[in-house]
């Protein structure tokens, strides 16, 4: 059961979040909008793909920093990767992109992020994320999200959705994200979690937490 203060205080944490990493400024049409939300889709996808399972979630914990030789203080985190193989990444497979922060690797350093750093990955996780951004272009939008509307489908999405297979699933929600039924979207993923025991409220809170520490539009164009 999805209150109404939940979906409240998730779209407006999700808008200010977005904003404060500059998405609200980028201007995007509805329709690149709404491919982004599928976007998260398809990575949920393609970690089924890798093999991963639906309930399979880890937590990116290493990384590198680097020592800035002007203010050494200054230590500035530049990227975590998928810290399982406890191995840290080679820094000149991030070729240019690293070059802004410093012209000469040999001051890159391995370290342990911290906590509120660590990246939540996996099916899950990417799951969460079409919920976040759902709340996010809703919130953008003006669109208030009717608990009571998702709650009568969460309770009942088999029989609406009838998605048997995960990748039923999937396709039915790439489906109703193109279709703009996004009080629905959230019905089916939330009703799909509650069937195979998968925490998404959870997920959604840390990955909004997440997403708070992370830089100007994640790295991105747009």
């Amino acid at each position: 059961m999805i209150t109404q203060e939940q979906l409240n205080n998730w779209q407006k944490e999700a808008y200010k979040t977005a904003d404060d990493n500059g998405f609200n400024s980028v201007k995007s049409s509805e329709t690149l909008m709404n491919l982004l939300v599928n976007s998260e889709n398809f990575e949920a996808l393609d970690d089924l793909r890798k093999g991963h399972g639906i309930a399979e979630t880890w937590r990116t914990d290493n990384g590198w920093f680097i020592m800035d030789d002007v203010e050494p203080n200054k230590n500035q985190l530049v990227v975590f990767y998928d810290g399982r193989e406890g191995k840290p990444c080679d820094p000149f497979t991030f070729s240019s992109r690293m070059t802004d922060y410093h012209p000469d690797y040999t001051h890159w350093k391995p370290f342990k992020a911290p906590t509120g750093r660590r990246k939540p990955c996996g099916f899950l996780s990417e799951l969460s994320d079409v919920c976040i951004r759902i709340f996010h272009l809703t919130e953008f939008q003006m669109i208030t999200l009717d608990a009571q509307y998702v709650n009568v489908h969460l309770d009942d999405h088999q029989n609406h959705f009838k998605c048997e297979t995960v990748d039923e699933f999937l396709s039915t929600v790439v489906r109703l994200v193109s279709q703009k039924r996004y009080p629905k979207v959230l019905a089916l993923i939330f009703g799909y979690c509650k069937d195979n025991n998968l925490d998404i409220v959870g997920m959604v809170e840390e990955k909004m937490n997440y997403n708070k520490t992370r830089d100007h539009l994640h790295g991105n164009k747009f």
